[in-house]
C-alpha cells in the first residue's frame, strides 16, 4: 500500500505540531508492515530523514505555504497513485483524487474559542472555514486528546464515529542521561540562574503569562533563595502588555526560541515547570518536563488534567494568588516534589510515540473505517 504524509509543518522553526510530525515520521517506519510504502512530503530546505527504501521523503520546491498546501502537495499525491495520506495539522487541501483516503489531525480547535484571543482575525477566518470543512471532507479525524474529541463533536458537530483519540508523547530526547558537561555548557550559552521556574510556549493570552509573572512576583519564600522564572517561546501576537510585564521584572527571563537539541537540559536544570494555560490541544510540554524529572504545575483547563492525571499539582488559571501558592509550594517542599516527580516518572510510561505512529497507520489502512 503507498501511504502519504504531508509534512509541510517540518519547514517550520520550532512548536508542538512540528514536534508530533517530527516524531510520527520518525517512528512510522518501525511499524510499517512489509510491502507498504510510505511517502513523507514536506517543503523544509534539507533532508531530514534516514534513507530508507519503505520511507521516502519528497521535497517541495517552494516555501509559499498556501502555494505547497493547495498547488504542490495535491499534485504531487495524485501523481504518485497515493492511497491513504495523514494530513496531521488541522487542513485537507482541495483537488485530491476521490479515491484517494484522507486522514486529517486536529490539533485544537483554539480558533473557536473567541476569548481565547489565540490567533488574529484573518487566520482566525481561515482556519475555521478549513478546519470545519476538513473535518467534513475527511474519511476519518484523529484528535489528539479526549478533549479536543469532544470540542470536535460539541463545537462541529462532528459525528463521534468519525473521530478516534490518538495522543502524543514525549520524545526520548527528554528520557535520555545529559552530561555535566552539555548542562554546564546550556546553562553558560543562555545566561542561566542556579534556581528557576520554567515555562515554555510562545508569548500569546491563551498562555495566560500575565496571571503567571504576578504570582511569581508574589513569592516570599522562607529559604529566601533567589529563584527566577525563565520563559522560552516566540514572540507569538497580542504581546505588548506581556513583554512590557517580561521587561519591567529583573527576574524573569526571556531565552525566546531555544533549539530543540537544547531543550533537554533546559528541562533538566529546571527546579519547577509552570504550564497555567487556559486552553490547549494536548499539553506535550507537561509530558517533557516529567520526562526530564522536575515537578509540573498546571491549570485544569481543556486536556491538561487528562494529559497529567494525578501526576502534576493543579491550579486555579485564574487566580493569581492560587498560582502562587503553587509554585511555593513546589520550590520549598520537598517531600510534595519527590512525590510528584515519582507519579510523573509513571505517568509518561502511559505514552509513546511508536504506539501513536501504529494507531496512525492502522486508521491509514483500515478501508472500512
Amino acid at each position: 500500500m503507498k501511504i502519504g504524509i504531508y509534512a509541510r509543518g517540518l519547514s517550520e522553526k520550532t512548536g508542538g505540531s512540528k514536534e508530533y510530525i517530527k516524531l510520527v515520521c520518525q517512528n512510522i517506519g518501525q511499524v510499517l508492515p512489509h510491502g507498504d510504502t510510505v511517502w513523507v512530503i514536506h517543503n523544509s530546505r534539507e533532508r531530514l530523514f534516514d534513507p530508507d527504501t519503505r520511507v521516502k521523503e519528497v521535497r517541495l520546491p517552494g516555501g509559499n505555504k498556501l502555494w505547497c498546501d493547495f498547488v504542490l502537495a495535491p499534485q504531487l499525491i495524485n501523481r504518485l497513485g497515493i492511497e491513504a495520506v495523514w494530513f496531521p495539522k488541522n487542513v485537507i487541501p482541495f483537488g485530491l483524487k476521490p479515491s484517494i483516503r484522507k486522514i486529517v489531525s486536529v490539533l485544537d480547535l483554539a480558533h473557536f474559542y473567541s476569548e481565547l484571543r489565540a490567533y488574529d482575525l484573518k487566520s482566525t477566518w481561515y482556519m475555521k472555514y478549513m478546519i470545519k470543512s476538513s473535518c467534513q471532507r475527511a474519511d476519518q479525524i484523529i484528535a489528539i486528546s479526549r478533549n479536543t474529541k469532544k470540542d470536535l463533536i460539541e463545537i462541529l458537530r462532528i459525528p463521534e464515529k468519525k473521530i478516534e483519540v490518538i495522543p502524543l508523547a514525549a520524545s526520548s530526547n527528554y528520557r535520555c542521561d545529559i552530561t555535566a558537561a552539555e548542562v554546564a555548557s546550556v546553562k553558560k550559552k543562555y545566561g542561566l540562574p542556579s534556581r528557576y521556574i520554567l515555562f515554555t510556549g510562545g508569548i500569546s493570552p491563551r498562555k495566560n503569562l500575565v496571571r503567571l509573572i504576578k504570582a511569581f512576583n508574589l513569592l516570599r519564600l522562607p529559604d529566601n533563595k533567589p529563584v527566577h522564572l525563565v520563559l522560552t517561546g516566540g514572540k507569538g501576537w497580542r504581546n505588548e502588555q506581556i513583554l512590557r510585564i517580561i521587561n519591567s521584572t529583573s527576574k524573569v527571563k526571556r531565552l525566546g526560541y531555544v533549539p530543540d537539541k537544547d531543550m533537554p537540559a533546559l528541562y533538566r536544570m529546571a527546579t519547577v515547570f509552570a504550564y497555567p494555560s487556559l486552553y490547549e490541544g494536548f499539553g506535550m510540554p507537561i509530558l517533557e518536563a516529567q520526562a526530564s524529572g522536575v515537578p509540573v504545575l498546571s491549570s485544569r483547563s481543556s486536556c491538561l488534567p487528562e494529559v497529567g492525571g494525578d501526576s502534576v499539582h493543579y491550579v486555579d488559571m485564574y487566580n493569581i494568588s492560587d498560582i502562587a501558592r503553587g509554585l511555593s509550594q513546589l520550590l520549598v517542599d520537598q517531600i510534595e516534589r519527590e512525590r510528584l516527580i515519582k507519579l510523573g516518572y509513571k505517568n509518561i510510561q502511559r505514552y509513546s510515540w511508536q504506539e501513536t505512529a501504529r494507531n496512525i497507520l492502522i486508521i491509514l489502512k483500515d478501508k472500512n473505517a
